[in-house]
């Protein structure tokens, strides 16, 4: 292949990065995660007392949807497994005691075989060390125990129900030909219930490929089109407070991660991982370039709005968004977030429906004292699933400018979700190799059917949910579950996604820091100050390539003596 071709293939391979990748990801996991997919349901869904998580780098409308057609079609596979074989036992019920009996015995002889596995080399290596006279370990001792006790168990149990065609053929006076064949055909039509269930749920992870479009409120009906309307809005409820069940699952990724403390939520709620922040904010005095600094020299009226350097940083950045080619930043955007406590809107509610003005955004940046706090929200992802997100506020108070600086990230989505990505066959293939596959599951699925009983107790959550949202007057209304942020890879197991993190937070904080320096010199003010410390900011990290550091004939602290070691290079002469 020559370099031409094999630019042309790896632009090609550039391009097939979609942006989407978190949600198609998320939507085939509520196909693979029954756990994640009833959570959707009921912390999602069925929770109209608070509002939903800002969505970060993901649609959470097709979640919600493709979770409801996961435990639709769970649902409906259940319920019919189920009247099948109640219709089986009241028309023939010897038939149906001998398919459960066989089912039965067949998931006995997975179980046997499974234990079998496991035993035989443990038994190997017990008559190895007897032989050999070697100590044994305790814990190899009760493996092979409990691995012999269910390999006996399941090895008698599936003896015993082989023995039940028998007895009901003799009971019931019918050959036991007769039976099997009547058991069979029972069985075959359980089994194209399960392979018919697979085969849907493959051809709706397949929906997955096509682009994933942006939902409008004009296709969306009631609870989706709340849900909708509150991940679209600039307003974010925060907590100031909140108290944390220890064994809440979901509790994790409502603490401040910076500081680890259990009992500080996090502000920055589904972004992510707090991974940097200026502490202490950009702080520097609005001083005239041709004025002194005595006090007779300043102006009480600020040279500017805030909100005029919030406009100009975020075209600033929008502007980055016209470079073509591959040195652009794929998937940057730029928005308006306002935070604001749920303590403070427990009464009027009127601006959680209502989506505030660019004239009322700019009034909220200007009025920093004020219960909502303004932060320029910069968003970026290369591949569509690790998001860097970068929060700025601009307030000016005090005859100063300060400029407060955060960032946040999104890991990966788990493994097992990115089924998308495998090397699996595909369209008709896949359909049919999944069919096959819910035949095979047909017994394990008849034993996990009892979740029936949870089909009606859904429906009744589900019943609850009205249009609109119903809260008594003084309740919190704040998120309490980001799926995105849940189902992230752990920080320290994203170690090659760090150095993208870091590139894209310190490539938007050289740009803004440039920004505001030249608005303020464009307003005639001195920018000496700030220029110091934004070369702090910047050189503020330390690259750490390894190895080993030794510090040699140096002195530390006030009144400290240094003493010449003259052993130091004894050993090169």
């Amino acid at each position: 292949m020559t370099r031409p071709q094999q630019a042309t293939a790896y632009s090609g391979l550039h391009e097939k990065v979609r942006q989407d990748a978190a949600t198609r990801n998320l939507c085939a996991g509520v196909y693979v995660d029954r756990a994640f997919r009833d959570l959707v349901i009921r912390r999602v869904y069925c929770d109209v007392k608070h509002r939903v998580a800002p969505a970060y780098g993901f649609e959470l409308i097709p979640v919600v949807r493709h979770a409801w057609w996961a435990w639709t079609l769970d649902a409906a596979r259940y319920v019919t497994l189920v009247a099948v074989f109640v219709i089986g036992f009241s028309s023939n019920t010897p038939a149906a005691v001998v398919t459960v009996s066989g089912l039965v015995a067949c998931c006995l002889a997975r179980v046997l075989l499974h234990n079998t596995r496991a035993l035989l080399p443990l038994k190997a290596r017990a008559v190895r060390n007897s032989l050999l006279r070697q100590p044994r370990w305790n814990s190899e001792v009760a493996r092979l125990r409990e691995h012999t006790r269910l390999a006996q168990i399941s090895m008698w149990a599936c003896l015993a129900l082989l023995v039940v065609p028998l007895v009901v053929a003799w009971v019931t006076g019918v050959p036991l030909t007769e039976v099997m064949r009547q058991a069979g055909t029972l069985a075959v039509l359980a089994a194209m219930v399960t392979a018919g269930s697979e085969a849907v749920r493959q051809l709706l992870i397949d929906t997955l490929d096509r682009p994933v479009e942006p939902d409008t409120e004009s296709v969306l009906g009631g609870r989706l089109k709340a849900i909708h309307h509150q991940e679209q809005h600039p307003l974010v409820v925060y907590p100031r407070t909140r108290p944390v069940a220890p064994d809440d699952p979901v509790a994790p990724v409502m603490l401040a991660e910076d500081d680890g403390k259990a009992d500080d939520p996090t502000l920055f709620f589904g972004s992510g991982k707090l991974v940097h922040r200026w502490k202490p904010p950009l702080v520097v005095r609005l001083v005239q370039r041709d004025q002194n600094m005595t006090g007779e020299s300043w102006e009480i009226v600020p040279p500017f709005p805030a909100h005029e350097l919030v406009d100009h940083l975020r075209e600033t950045i929008r502007g980055l968004r016209r470079i073509e080619g591959p040195t652009r930043l794929r998937g940057l955007e730029v928005h308006d977030r306002l935070y604001v406590a749920e303590e403070d809107v427990a009464g009027d509610r009127a601006w959680l429906r209502d989506e505030p003005t660019p004239g009322d955004i700019d009034g909220i940046i200007d009025a920093h004292f004020t219960m909502v706090h303004h932060f320029l929200e910069i968003r970026v992802s290369d591949t569509g699933e690790v998001v860097t997100t970068v929060f700025l506020r601009v307030t000016i108070k005090g005859r100063a400018l300060s400029l407060d600086f955060a960032a946040c990230a999104l890991t990966r989505t788990p493994v097992e979700y990115q089924m998308l990505n495998a090397f699996t066959p595909s369209g008709a293939g896949g359909v049919i190799r999944s069919a096959l596959r819910g035949a095979w599951e047909l017994p394990r699925t008849l034993i996990s059917s009892w979740r029936v009983v949870e089909v009606p107790l859904m429906l009744f959550r589900v019943a609850r949910v009205g249009h609109a949202q119903r809260r008594s007057r003084g309740a919190t209304v704040g998120p309490r579950l980001s799926i995105r942020q849940l189902k992230t890879t752990k920080w320290n197991e994203a170690r090659l996604d760090h150095f993208t993190i870091q590139d894209h937070i310190k490539i938007i904080e050289q740009h803004l820091l440039k920004a505001a320096e030249e608005f303020l010199s464009d307003k005639g003010l001195d920018t000496s100050a700030f220029k110091t410390q934004a070369t702090t900011i910047i050189n503020s990290g330390v690259l750490n390539m390894g190895g080993k550091t030794e510090v040699n004939q140096s002195t530390v602290g006030t009144n400290s003596e240094l003493r010449l070691d003259t052993r130091v290079g004894d050993g090169e002469n």
